[in-house]
């Protein structure tokens, strides 16, 4: 869905993402870089509170 037709979700999404309540592993957040746009740059601005490998302790 375009970022251009629902700001206020997409703005919510952005929210989640920056504040590390979303976690993939490296291969689904590579995968994630393809998406383009504001979104798109939020993901590779947050990296490093999105990808958190299964098994490691440090996170809930």
């Amino acid at each position: 869905m375009p970022e251009d037709i629902y700001d206020s979700m997409w703005t919510t999404v952005k929210f989640v993402i920056s504040t590390g309540s979303i976690a993939v592993t490296k291969e689904i957040y590579d995968e994630m870089t393809h998406i383009p746009g504001q979104i798109g740059d939020c993901i590779k601005s947050n990296e490093a509170q999105m990808v958190i490998e299964v098994g490691k302790t440090d996170w809930n």
